[in-house]
């Protein structure tokens, strides 16, 4: 891993070019997520906003998985993701498949996960999103540097989304 790609500076100065950029706000969300995807280096992941309307979260960025499959399926760990929306706090695992916490977890054994990293996207207002990063191949693909950068840009993008998305409203705060 090298270790300057993970330069906050740099992200969240791609996060502010997309911003002014590209004319939607997908398109943003999916730029914020290829310089993540970029700068940590990871198989797989994607952003889902909370919508309040049904008090839920939706993908509206996706790298190398299939966002329609997300929910349907055992690719990626529901129980993260709902920990992570529930709790509000990131969660990272080395090795999901020898972690009690999931390895028991069908989305787990079934998809073969190793390292996963989800961070919250807490605006001023409450949570308004999630990111899920994860890689199937290497364990160990994350360390408490890579928290750490995704908990800094998770800040940068809880910005630009209540920027570029002015109607959302975040998840009301325990």
């Amino acid at each position: 891993m090298d270790s300057d790609k993970l330069d906050i500076a740099v992200t969240r100065a791609i996060i502010d070019e997309a911003v002014t950029s590209k004319e939607s706000p997908d398109d943003v969300l999916e730029a914020g997520l290829h310089a993540v995807v970029e700068a940590v280096e990871c198989e797989r992941g994607f952003i889902m906003l909370y919508d309040s309307n049904f008090d839920e979260l939706n993908v509206f960025a996706a790298h190398n998985i299939d966002p329609d499959t997300l929910s349907t399926t055992a690719e990626v760990s529901q129980t993260i993701i709902n920990n992570v929306y529930e709790e509000e706090k990131p969660v990272m695992s080395s090795n999901a498949l020898d972690d009690p916490r999931f390895s028991e977890k069908s989305s787990v054994v079934i998809s073969g996960l190793r390292s996963i990293l989800c961070v919250p996207i807490i605006a001023e207002q409450g949570l308004v999103g999630l990111v899920y990063l994860d890689n199937r191949l290497r364990i160990g693909a994350f360390e408490i540097k890579h928290q750490q950068f995704l908990e800094e840009i998770s800040k940068k993008l809880a910005e630009v989304i209540m920027k570029i998305f002015p109607e959302m409203q975040a998840k009301p705060r325990k």
